[in-house]
């Protein structure tokens, strides 16, 4: 694999790679990783203009063989000054086992992760990624490994660059998945490319569904009330009406004098 490809003409020309890592206990999350790592190499590989931002390389393996064959280079900061401010691109695919188990193929990398999520370390910090759990909401620790994985990359430096998204098995994780799959290629390679664009903690498409536009929280918010409209005018040709005029005082009494002899 390669992490980045360098220009020899242009050391600061370096295209960083993209990896799809997945956690599998029965398959889904294997499946649904290696289906995607074949369509993103496709589209990856079919650009040929120079002006369009494109990943030296993607590749798809399970989530502890990053430990030894990507976290050195995401952590290699002398290194990764080559990329000018681009990150590595990390998509991530897991299930949960048992009652919240990390899958077998990823569990040194949660427990990697744990250690290493240190204001310190930054392990991460050259790196931007997404989550998509697979889970059942028929048990209570719904997505656990998903959610560990997502707060610990951003712990360790990450850039979040989509919402953890969570299918549920329960009600059928193809709209989910096919919505995720549709959307997590450009807001990944934005991400890399042009910085981060965080969309938040947490997102449970069951509940909050990707929307057209790919899922921004942004283009969802209504706009503005316009201020370019003026209130009308107070009128000010009629004159207010005058009061009233005062009533005359009453006249006095007379007062009659009586004169006694």
């Amino acid at each position: 694999f390669a992490a980045m490809t360098v220009d020899n003409n242009n050391n600061n020309n370096c295209l960083p790679s993209l990896v799809i890592l997945y956690g599998s206990a029965t398959g889904n999350s294997e499946h649904i990783a290696k289906a995607l790592n074949a369509k993103l190499n496709s589209i990856n590989n079919s650009i040929n203009d120079d002006s369009i931002n494109t990943f030296s390389n993607i590749s798809c393996y399970t989530l502890n063989d990053a430990i030894k064959k990507f976290m050195p280079i995401w952590n290699d900061n002398d290194n990764n000054k080559k990329l000018n401010g681009r990150k590595y691109g990390v998509i991530i695919i897991t299930s949960t086992t048992g009652d919240g188990d990390s899958p077998e193929n990823a569990s040194r990398f949660v427990r990697t992760l744990k250690r290493k999520a240190t204001v310190e370390s930054q392990a991460c910090s050259n790196v931007a990624f997404s989550v998509l759990g697979l889970g059942d909401t028929n048990y209570s620790k719904f997505c656990q490994t998903a959610c560990i994985v997502d707060k610990q990359m951003a712990a360790c430096g990450g850039t979040r660059a989509w919402a953890l998204m969570k299918a549920d098995e329960a009600t059928g994780l193809e709209e989910v998945v096919e919505a995720w799959q549709e959307g997590v290629y450009e807001k990944v390679k934005e991400a890399c490319f042009r910085g981060s664009v965080d969309a938040g903690a947490e997102q449970s498409p069951t509940e909050q569904p990707p929307t057209a536009n790919g899922g921004d929280p942004k283009a969802d918010k209504a706009p503005p009330a316009s201020s370019s409209v003026a209130p009308p005018p107070v009128p000010t040709s009629i004159s207010p009406t005058p009061p009233p005029p005062a009533a005359p005082a009453p006249a006095p009494t007379p007062t009659t004098t009586t004169t006694t002899t």
